[in-house]
């Protein structure tokens, strides 16, 4: 397999977090995350992301107030608009 790129990394980075790629890529991946800290920085959000995606769907969780689900709209709608 030729030398990873950040692209190539972003582009499996599921596989590689879910463990699931043959040891000679998972080799690869890890040699560029130890030259390139921008793509551990986005391994580590990547990561946390799941984390908190899985803690917000915990069901002990009360739902979220009306108050909080118009807020997060329109934060997410004025989002939209600056981009």
């Amino acid at each position: 397999m030729k030398d990873l790129n950040c692209r190539d990394v972003i582009e499996f980075l599921d596989d590689y977090v879910g463990g699931v790629q043959p040891a000679t890529v998972r080799h690869e991946f890890d040699a560029h995350l130890a030259e390139c800290p921008a793509c551990v920085d986005y391994l580590t959000t990547y990561r946390e992301t799941i984390r908190l995606c899985r803690a917000s769907c915990r069901e002990d969780l009360p739902p979220a107030s009306a108050e909080v689900e118009r807020r997060l709209i329109e934060a997410i709608v004025s989002a939209r608009r600056r981009a």
